[in-house]
């Protein structure tokens, strides 16, 4: 094995091995998330579940505007220097994100607060909304010490303890405080404090296990050389890229709520959510093949980036595939078992969304390698045509369509900036997202999902969670048996699967025996 070979192994067990835990953690989190969602809507009207998810995408966007783009810097520059032990500039990257990022929020926190009133009527034209802000508006201090941690946990790659303090503190507390809320009579408000007690826990945490776990940054005597200029050439770029991005990413709830009313908003939120389960994958992913390309990055492995890059692709479309085809082949079954006939209206949506969103999750590692090649400001140009797009688009078609206009709308938006981030990311990287693979696991799965949708037309006249959940593991196993017949897993994959056995313990010997028969 020549030492290019053993990197790319090294690096792909450490993405499989880190990447496990994440999975685990993100996927926890939007499980216990997910289930308030369920119960939020069942439990308020859609006019107030419209209302509390206006306020959380409205703060969503300031929260990555005080931010001033510096996570991604935190990302980029810490993997970088630690692997030179240059513990000096690691220490000041940190403090001066710090320095700029906290007075900005605070600053950001009391304007919000005092032109809340003006902001829910004259904007979205629901006074109701104006405390919902208020109380969120505490939110965005809180968010960057959280958010500065974060980043800087995940560029040490200590991923358990960002599992801890977001994916499993966060949701967890965020569920108590809202059901102790409930539970004291609150209703709504007592949800959106809930929700901000969820954020201030997961800020305590991630400091915690950062001072005492990772890096003593708070009292230590070691020399600081301050970066804050190094930093803000790189993250002006995804400051700008990164409020544009969320601003797009929400246009279609904001619209929706300005042109039409907060139960629209609210029947549009269930479908939005659901479709979004196809980013944990690319999400716990994405989160450490950041770093380790950064290092490889460091060494001048320009090939084994690639490498890396198309195998881990590889991974996301084969296990996104499946949630994609079920939505797309049972849209109405998933949104009446999961919210209830109210709202049924959201069944085309999810069908729209979640292709959306599986076409953009391909898009998440080129991203990456465009960060990772400081080529920032491709994304304020991807991120400022797509937001022209999504607002036209939105302004055409909702008041025609409604909610499935707005999901037409980023459908629309998101294959074209999927489309310009991916071949950027070729040209200054060479490196193509595409693995010959990925047609061998689309065609396992047609097959697999057509059989069993005609299946179960012909066997059952109504369809719920005991029909729908045998169907599915008969799909899973029907598209995975497709999958080793048409040969489409190879040494790379297996090379993943060991590194998650050594992380987990989980013996999966037998399991990657069976694979190298199909090789």
């Amino acid at each position: 094995m020549t030492d290019d070979d053993f990197l790319k192994d090294k690096a792909l067990k450490t993405v499989a091995k880190v990447s496990g835990i994440t999975f685990a953690g993100m996927l926890s989190s939007q499980i216990i998330l997910y289930i308030l969602r369920l119960v939020l809507a069942r439990a308020l009207t859609p006019s107030e579940y419209g209302l509390l998810f206006l306020g959380l995408s409205f703060i969503g966007v300031l929260m990555t505007f005080v931010m001033l783009g510096l996570g991604g810097s935190i990302e980029r520059y810490v993997p970088y220097y630690n692997a030179r032990n240059d513990q000096k500039r690691v220490r000041g990257i940190i403090l001066s994100t710090f320095k700029m990022t906290l007075p900005f929020s605070i600053i950001t926190c009391i304007l919000v607060f005092l032109l809340s009133d003006q902001i829910a009527a004259s904007f979205f034209h629901e006074p109701s909304l104006s405390l919902i802000l208020k109380i969120f508006s505490f939110t965005l201090p809180i968010f960057v010490v959280y958010k500065t941690f974060s980043c800087s946990t995940m560029a040490f790659k200590a991923v358990k303890y960002e599992m801890l303090s977001w994916h499993v503190g966060r949701s967890l507390a965020t569920l108590f405080a809202v059901i102790s809320f409930w539970i004291l009579g609150f209703g709504l408000i007592g949800s959106t404090m809930g929700y901000a007690i969820g954020f201030a826990t997961s800020a305590v945490l991630s400091f915690i296990f950062f001072e005492k776990r990772i890096f003593p940054l708070l009292g230590s005597k070691l020399k600081t050389i301050p970066a804050k200029k190094e930093l803000l050439a790189f993250s002006i770029p995804l400051l700008l890229s990164g409020v544009l991005l969320d601003v797009m990413d929400k246009v279609d709830t904001f619209m929706l709520g300005i042109l039409k009313t907060s139960a629209d908003v609210g029947i549009y939120q269930t479908a939005w959510p659901t479709s979004r389960f196809v980013y944990v994958i690319p999400g716990a992913l994405a989160s450490i093949f950041i770093p380790v390309v950064s290092e490889l990055l460091s060494r001048n492995k320009r090939s084994e980036i690639g490498k890396v890059y198309k195998t881990v692709n590889k991974w996301i479309l084969y296990i996104n595939l499946p949630m994609l085809l079920v939505f797309i082949a049972y849209p109405n079954a998933v949104i009446n078992i999961l919210f209830g006939s109210e709202y049924l209206e959201a069944g085309m949506c999810l069908r729209i969304l979640s292709i959306t969103y599986f076409i953009n999750s391909m898009s998440i590692l080129s991203s990456g390698m465009i960060n990772l090649f400081e080529k920032t400001k491709y994304h304020i140009i991807n991120a400022g045509t797509s937001l022209v797009i999504s607002v036209f688009f939105n302004y055409m078609l909702i008041p025609v369509y409604g909610i499935n206009g707005a999901a037409l709308s980023t459908l629309v938006t998101y294959s074209v900036y999927t489309f310009m981030i991916m071949a950027e990311a070729y040209f200054i990287s060479g490196s193509s997202p595409f693995h010959n693979d990925m047609i061998k696991a689309m065609l396992a799965g047609i097959i697999s999902i057509t059989g069993v949708f005609i299946l179960t037309k012909t066997l059952f006249t109504e369809l719920n969670v005991f029909v729908l959940t045998p169907m599915f593991i008969i799909f899973i196993a029907a598209y995975s048996l497709l999958v080793l017949v048409f040969r489409g897993l190879g040494e790379d994959d297996i090379m993943i699967l060991k590194g998650i056995e050594e992380k987990t313990g989980i013996r999966i010997k037998p399991l990657r025996n069976l694979i190298k028969r199909f090789i």
